[in-house]
């Protein structure tokens, strides 16, 4: 609707000129309102109950696969926004690289996003898997990004940023999963060294802290193969 009556702006009659202006620019203010709306349904989404395994969160998927139809009709959102752009820049790193209006919009509902899932990692009692629930959701975040009109507006130094994140994430998981396991093996003590005994105790706590790790991560969600490498 708003691209019709903008094709046929320079058609109309001057005296339903200002009338018919006035449609459309209450139809763009409608279109700057969907996205005020997502990022309000964002922030109301609350940080209740975790999702089993740290996996995907609803509110990622809504987010991203609304996002990417919306750049369907990239064109007109980037006149629509252009309209208003005052009223939508918010202070930010990543948003003083973006290059229009429409990049600014989606980088702030990124930004909110983000942040609500962050606090939403919070709920987890186990650090290790407050860290899968971050990756797994910025995994996702990154692979629709990539699959997408998004990439070419947020950029890839955005891409990359996002991926620096993630590989930080990644050490804190394994430093928190496997910082036990590794001072076992780090103890200091040789086949030629050490006793039998010794060997073998450290074995066996070494199988010990294994099985723990197993047991209480064979029920997490690793979501992509990426990831599962990482």
């Amino acid at each position: 609707m708003y691209e019709i009556l903008r094709d046929l702006l320079p058609e109309i009659d001057p005296p339903f000129a200002d009338q018919f202006y006035s449609v459309y620019k209450s139809l763009g203010s409608a279109i700057r309102g969907i996205f005020m709306e997502l990022e309000n349904l964002i922030r109301r989404d609350p940080a209740n109950t975790p999702v089993p395994g740290g996996g995907l969160h609803p509110i990622t998927r809504y987010v991203m696969n609304y996002l990417r139809a919306a750049c369907g009709s990239r064109r007109t959102l980037e006149e629509v926004m252009e309209e208003d752009s005052d009223g939508i820049i918010r202070p930010s790193d990543d948003l003083d690289r973006m290059s229009s209006s429409l990049s600014v919009q989606i980088a702030w509902i990124l930004e909110v996003l983000q942040g609500n899932l962050e606090a939403k990692s919070k709920i987890y009692k186990d650090p290790a898997l407050s860290l899968i629930f971050l990756m797994n959701n910025r995994r996702y975040i990154i692979n629709k990004a990539k699959d997408s009109e998004l990439v070419s507006l947020m950029g890839e130094d955005w891409i990359r940023r996002q991926s620096t994140r993630m590989r930080k994430w990644a050490a804190e998981y394994q430093k928190a999963t496997w910082s036990k396991v590794v001072v076992v093996l780090k103890t200091e003590a040789s086949t030629s060294s050490a006793s039998v005994k010794a060997i073998k105790d450290r074995f066996r706590v070494f199988n010990t802290y294994l099985e723990e790790i197993w047991k209480e991560q064979k029920d997490w969600v690793v979501a992509t193969s990426s990831l599962r490498r990482s």
